[in-house]
């Protein structure tokens, strides 16, 4: 009786899975780098905050607490992508300022604080 002799495996198929496979990570690595790189111009972070403060009407804790929480989260953010992007240290500076007036002096108004206002509102109206 007469065993059938195994069938040595096929050299060289592993090549074009493998080749396939390298070819799928330098793609895939490469368009995620273009994404992070085209992501530092325009920093989500950036944009949220910039949106909250088109968004908010008013800086008034008594008279809407949530949109001075709302402007609060805004230079929050500002602060955030100010730390990863010495850039926009300005625009995280200029959403802190009304805060910190209202703060000091229990108003939402006044020419100091409107002048913040305007300059918070300018520089996002810049980016």
């Amino acid at each position: 009786m007469t065993h059938p002799q195994p069938v040595p495996p096929a050299r060289g198929r592993w090549r074009l899975p493998v080749a396939a496979l390298v070819a799928g990570l330098v793609v895939g690595g490469g368009a995620v780098g273009l994404v992070w790189l085209g992501s530092a111009a325009g920093s989500p972070d950036v944009e949220t905050a910039c949106a909250i403060v088109g968004r908010t009407t008013r800086l008034d804790p008594e008279a809407d607490y949530a949109q001075y929480r709302r402007w609060a989260a805004a230079a929050e953010l500002a602060a955030v992508a100010a730390e990863q992007d010495p850039r926009r240290q300005a625009l995280a500076d200029a959403l802190r300022r009304p805060i910190e007036i209202v703060q000091a002096t229990f108003r939402a108004d006044g020419p100091e604080f409107d002048a913040a206002m305007t300059r918070a509102r300018g520089a996002c109206a810049d980016i």
